[in-house]
């Protein structure tokens, strides 16, 4: 028996060992399996590349050996981390050491990640509290591991929904932050957040982006921005203007401005003790880079805010304008003559015609038009669609040149007071002739027809002047958001579609965000 044992023992002990060596074998023919397909051909740079399209890199780097020494060769490819109570210290650390001396994209969840809805905005606000069964707070230790590396912080994010989930990130947020260049809060907690002052110095910033709060008590976050986002800020907690104008005061280089649901509301601008009287009794405001604003508003008792705006702030180089005002009345007539402005987006139901008229002779750059929901829609596009005399009841200063001396004298004696009874006759010009794009309006299913048809005379008298010479370009594109609307003909569709590009677009892809610029633009 013993011996029998013995044997026994020594049968196993091979068997293991050809295991071992079946093993290996395999492995090695799997390898060269693996060399041998296409993927394992590109060189490290493009596998890399398409590594930062997965969103979890440790997955991708369990795949196989090769993956993995790429993935753990490239440290950009582990300079994202998202924090949440569902992951330790020990992997925030082994991130961290795997990016090296890379900057970091920081993203602080309190809550696990949940998917974001089909179709629903990534800026939308994260879910409420009744949705978990527990506070969920982060880890002091996590906390204590990423505090050496807030130099390194590129983008910082924090998703603030529980009292007390943010609490524990104070000691990263007392830090300076030499390399951040974009900041993100997303939070129903304005009273909490408004409170906080993020970081003890941020000279790099770029962007701020701030959903559900507004930036009163950060005044360091602002000197250098080019970029300023706010939105869904509940209506309490909206700036005064006073406070809105420090704000732009301290940016004075920003580029791109959107305020979605966040505008200013209305107040006496009165001085409080000990503030500079010139600060606040001249509300005008320079913005003298801003190329893209955004304003929406669905809340009609802050309409005012967008009208202070427009008629405080200066910004000769804008290049884009968005405009959703509900109900925007007289928005069109407190918008200044905008000499570079290419693009107008223009959601106005209760605006007049008269005064949408009167504010597209103000854009004489325009080449995108889109006026999706204004009251007569058919009466602009009539004016788009022949020359017109321009909205002045006096000859203007080009007029007045052509005037010799003995015809001033008889007719005022000074060129800047001229106001006699002669006057020229009226220069019929072209309203916007440099118009390309155009957007199709929503009417009612009774007026579909007449719609097509006046699609159809401006872009015929736009193409006429254009081989005449009186215009430069006719209209390239029609910009319809979901396809043909139900009550436009099929005809006119078909007759557009063989003239002009037709340009669709998908649901939320329209929403009046600059968050990045063309280009052309930052040239």
């Amino acid at each position: 028996m013993q011996q029998r044992k013995s044997e026994l023992a020594k049968a196993e002990q091979a068997f293991r060992l050809a295991e071992v060596k079946l093993a290996q074998h395999r492995a090695l023919l799997n390898y060269q399996h693996n060399q041998m397909q296409p993927i394992s051909r590109l060189p490290v740079e493009l596998i890399v590349r398409i590594f930062s399209f997965v969103q979890n890199t440790v997955v991708a780097s369990h795949v196989c050996s090769w993956w993995r020494a790429v993935a753990l060769s490239s440290p950009r490819l582990w300079s994202s981390l998202h924090i949440h109570p569902s992951k330790g210290p020990n992997h925030l650390a082994s991130l961290l050491t795997r990016s090296q001396s890379q900057t970091i994209e920081v993203c602080f969840c309190p809550l696990p990640p949940i998917p974001t809805p089909s179709g629903a905005s990534p800026y939308s606000l994260p879910p409420t509290a009744t949705q978990y069964p527990e506070d969920l707070v982060l880890s002091p230790r996590v906390v204590e591991v990423l505090k050496p590396h807030v130099s390194r912080f590129r983008v910082f994010e924090l998703h603030a929904s529980i009292p007390g989930t943010w609490l524990t990130l104070l000691p990263v947020l007392n830090e300076r932050a030499d390399n951040l260049a974009h900041f993100h809060v997303f939070t129903t907690l304005a009273d909490d957040v408004a409170k906080l002052r993020f970081f003890d110095g941020t000279p790099c910033l770029e962007s701020v982006n701030m959903t559900g709060a507004y930036p009163v008590a950060h005044p360091s976050l602002l000197s250098n921005l080019t970029l300023l986002r706010l939105e869904s800020v509940p209506h309490q907690h909206r700036p005064t203007t006073r406070q809105f104008t420090a704000v732009l005061r301290a940016c004075p280089n920003l580029i791109s401005l959107s305020m979605l649901d966040a505008g200013p509301t209305i107040d006496n601008f009165m001085p409080t003790p000990g503030d500079p009287v010139d600060n606040y009794f001249d509300p005008c405001i320079d913005l003298p880079d801003l190329q893209a604003l955004a304003f929406r508003d669905y809340d009609g008792s802050t309409y005012e805010g967008s009208g202070w705006f427009l008629s405080n702030v200066r910004m000769p180089n804008l290049l884009s304008l968005h405009l959703m005002q509900v109900p925007g009345r007289g928005v069109a007539r407190r918008i200044p003559r905008l000499p570079l402005l290419q693009e107008l987006y223009l959601w106005a139901p209760e605006c007049p015609s008269r005064d949408i008229i009167d504010l597209l002779w103000k854009l004489p750059n325009l080449i995108t038009l889109e006026l999706p929901a204004i009251r007569a829609p058919l009466e602009a596009f009539a004016a788009l669609s022949c020359p017109q005399a321009p909205p002045s009841d006096s000859v203007d200063d080009h007029d007045m040149m052509d005037l010799d001396e003995e015809e001033l004298m008889y007719h005022g004696g000074h060129r800047s007071s001229y106001q006699g009874p002669f006057k020229k006759a009226p220069r019929y010009e072209w309203m916007c002739p440099k118009l390309e794009r155009l957007g199709l309006p929503y009417v009612p299913a009774a007026e579909g027809k007449l719609l097509g048809d006046a699609l159809k005379r401006l872009h015929r008298a736009r193409c006429k002047a254009t081989e005449e010479g009186s215009l430069r370009e006719g209209i390239q594109s029609i910009m319809a958001p979901a396809g043909r609307p139900d009550s436009f003909p099929s005809d006119v569709w078909a007759w557009l579609q063989a003239r002009v590009l037709i340009r669709t677009f998908q649901d939320g892809n329209m929403d009046m965000l600059f968050d990045s610029l063309p280009n052309s633009w930052k040239d």
